[in-house]
């Protein structure tokens, strides 16, 4: 009779494959903390103002409010967990415009999600008729992990892409001289380049150039009165205080930005706009 049982009792995981399992298991569980943690920074507000925002505002809210109960849920039951983190990162990403530069949080929410359930996975008793499937699906799934995490490194690390000037921005767009020599071109897409010529003259604090003659960056604007130029989360960054936004002086359009830390309103640098051909 025991010889009965013995022969229908699920087999047991060999040792390196119960190590591998309990290592993903726990991996889970402590990296859901600080992504917890992060959720709860942009959660919270949301929650906060939930009932004078916007529609897409609300279901951003929502989509959070979903990784929030899939982490905790995840510690316990981690396929449950990790497939609520999923839905609701999916409700996040559905308002995004651009999907091939997803916001670095949403992305950071999704590798946590399929961290969950690839360790539910992992921790699943094989039945015995499927115990040798299982012995070539489990390392299938260490790898999809390697996938996951390498391309979403590579998201995070890239940043959020370009954003589209607004109608309140558009007075922004063209190209901008100054210091004799400093050239600043900004898109309508939310691009910018800026070119230094040898003998121009500008003030370090309003240079976004680090011993370079020219580049490439991303044009952000917080508040009324800040516009950022910077190349990415990792890479350099100026933030200009708008002494004068863009106006008409006489034939000119001219607007006055000042890069000085700390603020010091003497250190703004004039730029004329070039007339649109």
């Amino acid at each position: 009779m025991s010889t009965q049982i013995d022969s229908e009792a699920p087999p047991l995981a060999p040792p390196r494959q119960k190590r591998i399992a309990g290592i993903v298991r726990w991996a889970a569980r402590i990296t859901s903390v600080p992504v917890f943690a992060l959720d709860l920074i942009s959660l919270l507000p949301a929650l906060a103002s939930f009932s004078i925002s916007a529609k897409d505002d609300k279901l951003i809210a929502v989509g959070l409010a979903a990784v929030c109960a899939g982490l905790l849920v995840g510690w316990r039951w981690a396929g449950c967990g990790g497939g609520l983190v999923l839905v609701g990162v999916g409700v996040i990403l559905s308002q995004q415009e651009n999907l091939s530069y997803a916001d670095p949080f949403a992305v950071a929410f999704g590798l946590q999600g399929v961290l969950f359930l690839i360790s539910a996975a992992l921790n699943a008793a094989p039945s015995k008729s499927s115990a040798s499937a299982w012995r070539g699906i489990r390392p299938a799934l260490i790898a999809l992990l390697v996938i996951c995490a390498t391309a979403g490194a590579v998201m995070i690390y890239r940043g959020p892409g370009p954003i589209p000037l607004g109608k309140e921005r558009q007075t922004f767009v063209g190209v901008w001289t100054g210091g004799k020599g400093f050239t600043l071109e900004i898109g309508e897409d939310g691009r910018a380049k800026v070119a230094l010529s040898p003998e121009a003259k500008v003030e370090a604090c309003n240079n976004p150039l680090l011993n370079k003659t020219e580049g490439s960056f991303l044009v952000y604007f917080h508040g009324e009165d800040q516009l950022e130029l910077t190349t990415g989360p990792l890479g350099s960054s100026k933030i200009y205080h708008v002494d004068r936004h863009p106006h008409a002086d006489g034939k000119q359009v001219k607007m006055t930005l000042n890069g000085s830390d700390p603020y010091q309103r003497g250190q703004g640098m004039v730029l004329v706009k070039k007339p649109a051909n």
